[in-house]
């Protein structure tokens, strides 16, 4: 089980870790100290299965985080006051826990958890399976054409347009409204989202090299194709998925 802990400061953070794994050894334990950087952890990592967040929160109230596009995991707050309480569950996340932290009620918290984890974890994968397409509708000049995904070397917007590359090094517009919609369509073990601009095929890369700011720059194997940059909070779940795939 992979737990993120979103914390204030640093020792607090410790604190719910150590908690953690005298409850539960296995679990694999991260943190992070600002909403900001757990944003960007959520986005460069692969997601938690349960996350142990502070409130209140100094740079941003944690209850904005609930909204954004990477947070779709069950959420326990952790406050050192009851204030909050309606606040969380007005907001259907799954639990509240006051500090100091107590290692019954953290217990119950997690073996809670791992009784809800597994069905929603098949359901969530048969409504994945469900989602991932294997055609695209894309139009060349004034001709719409049905092209198979296998086909299609990279994805990237411009101009506030979807574009594609396929095998032939034609382009395309591509019939979807952004990349993220698109992104939740496609089979991960295949596309990757290097950036903001482009998601990848890994059957067309031909080689990448690690930039001296610790950016990836990646080359596909199409003539005169640019070269890619997966974005340096990107980096790490690329090589994962590059290692993997």
């Amino acid at each position: 089980m992979n737990v993120l802990i979103i914390e204030n400061e640093k020792p607090g953070g410790q604190i719910v870790s150590e908690a953690l794994r005298k409850v539960d050894e296995p679990l694999q334990v991260s943190a992070c100290h600002s909403l900001d950087e757990s944003m960007m952890w959520l986005k460069g990592k692969s997601k938690p299965d349960l996350v142990f967040m502070d409130i209140p929160f100094r740079d941003h109230s944690p209850f904005s985080l609930l909204h954004w596009a990477y947070m779709s995991c069950p959420i326990v707050f952790i406050a050192a006051y009851n204030e909050y309480l309606v606040q969380a569950f007005n907001n259907e996340k799954f639990d509240y826990l006051l500090k100091p932290i107590d290692l019954v009620s953290l217990k119950n918290i997690i073996d809670k958890y791992k009784n809800y984890i597994q069905p929603r974890r098949i359901d969530e994968s048969v409504e994945q399976k469900a989602k991932i397409i294997s055609r695209i509708v894309a139009r060349h000049g004034q001709e719409f054409q049905v092209l198979k995904l296998q086909d299609i070397a990279c994805f990237y917007s411009k101009h506030k347009l979807i574009f594609l590359l396929d095998k032939d090094n034609s382009k395309f517009v591509a019939e979807k409204n952004n990349l993220r919609e698109l992104d939740e369509e496609l089979d991960e073990s295949i596309f990757f989202r290097a950036n903001r601009q482009y998601i990848i095929n890994i059957n067309f890369i031909r080689s990448f090299r690690i930039s001296s700011k610790s950016k990836i720059i990646v080359e596909l194997s199409l003539p005169h194709a640019e070269e890619i940059i997966v974005s340096q909070e990107n980096a790490s779940a690329f090589k994962k998925w590059i290692n993997e795939h």
